[in-house]
């Protein structure tokens, strides 16, 4: 019977421990997933980035800074709701393009930062110059052209990760 106790104690305290990790896990995905898009939010990008930029010896990367254009005449004429539904395929559009390759994360209302792998932005962009959204709005599948303008640098202009976010976003065209 003691010996019992004792299994039921230590397996007791591993399924204690397993699940607390699991609620760690399951906050600190809360904590840096936009709850509009399901992206990374700034904190979950800026966490991503200081990562790389600690380890940029081993990987070239490039962060990339993009805008949609004139977004709030969509919200304008669809409405706020209809908004969210674009900031979300837009964004599952682009992080589903870029895979493996890199991340994408929202920074705040209609600006996201991508972090990914150098060789892969001129394809990158090259998909955001005809990206065309498919949504229904208005019990209507409409395709909905976005206008995303684009700044870029490369992951070894600065130390810090929050001064790459702003070394893209002042080369916005």
């Amino acid at each position: 019977a003691d010996e019992f106790k004792a299994n039921w104690e230590v397996e007791k305290a591993q399924m204690l421990s397993q699940a607390q990790a699991e609620a760690d896990e399951i906050i600190k995905k809360a904590e840096e997933t936009d709850n509009v898009t399901n992206v990374l939010n700034i904190a979950g990008i800026m966490h991503v980035g200081e990562l790389l930029t600690v380890k940029k010896a081993l990987s070239k990367f490039s962060v990339l800074y993009l805008n949609i254009d004139n977004f709030s005449d969509f919200n304008a004429t669809y409405g706020h709701v209809n908004g969210d539904l674009i900031l979300k395929t837009y964004a599952t559009g682009i992080s589903d393009h870029i895979g493996k390759d890199g991340v994408i994360g929202r920074l705040g209302a209609d600006n996201f930062a991508v972090v990914l792998n150098s060789s892969k932005v001129d394809e990158l962009v090259s998909f955001l110059r005809k990206y065309q959204l498919q949504i229904e709005l208005n019990d209507a599948l409409q395709n909905i052209p976005i206008k995303t303008k684009i700044g870029a640098c490369d992951g070894t202009e600065a130390v810090y990760f929050p001064q790459l976010i702003v070394n893209a976003k002042t080369a916005l065209a």
